[in-house]
């Protein structure tokens, strides 16, 4: 048997998928996010016991030959502890560094966490001129890795922190046999020194040479970036399904290879291009979006011509030899909705939980809109417009200073709604449906723009993820990129899990084929494989191309606002 098992660590949730030669079983827990103001955190203890109690379940575990696990591109802090003369590794408080023995501690510094503003702002002053700023696009935002590691720095002189990649700590985990009963690891992680020239994936922190982090950053040498490879001295990037080792005994596989994890919107990159027929179109003919709570836009090139793009994550080399890999995104999608859902809760729970008919939110909105779409959604909402950068624009602008605006079409329209922010209306709460799903995927369509000017030939976007079994969505998508849209409609949100199962098949084959179908390296039976392609249609195409005109314009006149209004007078 070769059965691998993909984990995914999602925002809100981890997820598991078994793969068994293309047949896969799925398994799904929650987790917790804590919020305070900017500061957004989890535990990583409680979501290693979450995995632990989902393994639990596997039905044939002791098939499991390897494990591939991918994460979001969060960060978990750890502080070097001594117990009679061993160190060990304990979770460390990110909010307040306490020395609380507390299991839950918030070790976690989510990707969505805002805190490092200030520092953000000091390392792009950093940035001007050197090279590795083109990596990031030109600019770091406080989403990513090495902002949040400036901020541990300033504001815990003296503490001997090892922070790792979420992806690489699990690995860790399951590697040195997890906690013990006192919260305290092992601590085998040593500090990576990377060679001369390295830089990390998408502004994560692990990557860079050490005197990029010390003498560029200004990082303490207190803080240590650890890795599950136990490697020792100068280092390259280890790839993408490099063997790490056996997974301990203590959880019960029989001596399971774990491969060398990634970034979550990697593995879901992966996870599409293997789909059969993935590589149909050239290379970088296809942008893979995963969308969950924010979305992930991942392309790739085996074209040297296409080099850096203002504004774009990459190129990158570390996931498959010989292709040169790109990553944006942004970072408010899922959360829009959520955000929605918070505002008209009171309504929610008058009327929506009432309703027979409707299994969810979702289609209870779905439903709404229909009685609407007369002669269409797009044409009754058309004098509604929304802008909704909320967490500010991670690509392709590449600021996180930008907001949301909003155009009220009440006064145009009085029979269709109150204003809309009436937080207990229906109608309005189904226009703001309607309003984020069209800021999207203006925004999509912004992002292909970008790409398509720094050299790619887009031919399609393929979708997976939650938002995925939104046809409408997905309609509306292909209808304002004029882009075919193609999905995965079986287990779309586990997608990222599978792309982790092919992660261990890597790593229990000992290569990566990087042949044509590339799907072909990592397993041979689709047996429960469907998928839906969606072509594009001149449906409201004037008016939506109108309004992705006024989307344009709005991000320059904020863009000028932001700047007059700030400058010294």
């Amino acid at each position: 048997m070769s059965v691998t098992l993909g984990i995914d660590v999602g925002t809100g949730s981890v997820r598991l998928y078994l793969n068994d030669g293309g047949k896969g079983e799925s398994y799904e827990a929650e987790t917790t996010t804590y919020h305070s103001g900017n500061f957004i955190t989890q535990s990583s203890n409680e979501i290693f016991n979450k995995i632990l109690g989902l393994i639990s379940n596997l039905k044939n575990k002791d098939d499991v030959r390897a494990i591939g696990t991918t994460a979001t591109c969060s960060m978990v802090v750890l502080e070097k502890v001594q117990v009679d003369g061993v160190i060990y590794l304990k979770p460390f408080d990110a909010i307040s560094g306490n020395d609380s023995q507390q299991k839950e501690m918030q070790d976690i510094i989510l990707w969505m966490d805002n805190r490092a503003t200030e520092e953000t702002k000091h390392l792009n002053s950093l940035l001007k001129n050197k090279d590795i700023a083109k990596y990031v696009g030109g600019s770091f935002v406080p989403e990513l890795g090495v902002p949040k590691l400036k901020w541990l720095s300033d504001n815990f002189p003296g503490r001997q922190l090892v922070c790792f990649e979420l992806y690489d700590w699990i690995n860790y985990l399951l590697l040195v046999g997890g906690f013990n009963e006192d919260c305290l690891v092992e601590y085998k992680a040593k500090t990576f020194d990377f060679e001369d020239k390295s830089y990390a994936i998408d502004g994560s922190i692990k990557g860079w040479p050490r005197a990029v982090l010390t003498e560029s950053f200004g990082i303490s040498e207190n803080i240590e970036v650890g890795g599950a490879d136990f490697q020792i001295g100068s280092a390259s990037f280890p790839r993408v399904g490099m063997e790490l080792g056996q997974a301990h005994t203590l959880f019960g596989f029989n001596g399971a290879l774990i491969g060398n994890g990634c970034i979550d919107s990697y593995s879901g990159w992966l996870a599409n291009i293997s789909e059969p027929n993935g590589l149909e179109d050239p290379i970088g003919g296809t942008l893979a979006m995963v969308a969950g709570t924010s979305t992930c836009f991942v392309i790739a090139s085996e074209d040297e011509s296409v080099n850096f793009i203002p504004n774009i994550w990459g190129p990158f080399n570390q996931i498959i030899p010989g292709v040169r890999v790109y990553e944006l995104g942004q970072p408010s999608t899922g959360k829009l909705f959520q955000r929605l859902f918070n505002t008209f809760d009171k309504f929610i729970r008058k009327n929506v939980s009432k309703d027979a008919a409707a299994s969810s939110v979702f289609e209870y909105l779905e439903q709404e809109t229909l009685k609407l779409s007369t002669p269409s959604i797009t044409q009754v909402i058309r004098n509604y417009f929304y802008y909704g950068d909320v967490d500010g624009n991670r690509n392709p602008i590449s600021d996180n200073t930008m907001s949301e605006m909003v155009i009220d079409g009440f006064n145009y329209d009085r029979k269709l709604a109150p204003i809309i922010d009436n937080n207990e209306d229906n109608k309005s709460f189904v226009i703001k449906y309607n309003l984020i799903l069209e800021f999207l995927c203006f925004q999509t369509r912004h992002i292909v723009e970008t790409l398509q000017n720094g050299g790619f030939k887009i031919e399609k976007i393929r979708v997976s993820g939650s938002q995925a079994k939104n046809r409408r969505f997905l309609e509306l998508l292909s209808n304002v990129t004029q882009l075919r849209v193609t999905c995965v409609e079986v287990d779309s949100k586990y997608n990222v899990a599978r792309g982790a199962s092919f992660i261990g098949n890597i790593a229990r084959t000992g290569k990566f084929e990087k042949e044509k179908p590339l799907h072909t390296s990592f397993t041979t039976s689709y047996s429960n494989w469907s998928k839906s392609e969606i072509l594009p249609t001149d449906k409201d195409k004037d008016l939506l191309l109108i309004k992705y005109g006024i989307f344009r314009d709005m991000i320059e006149m904020q863009t000028k606002f932001r700047r007059l209004v700030n400058r010294d007078y």
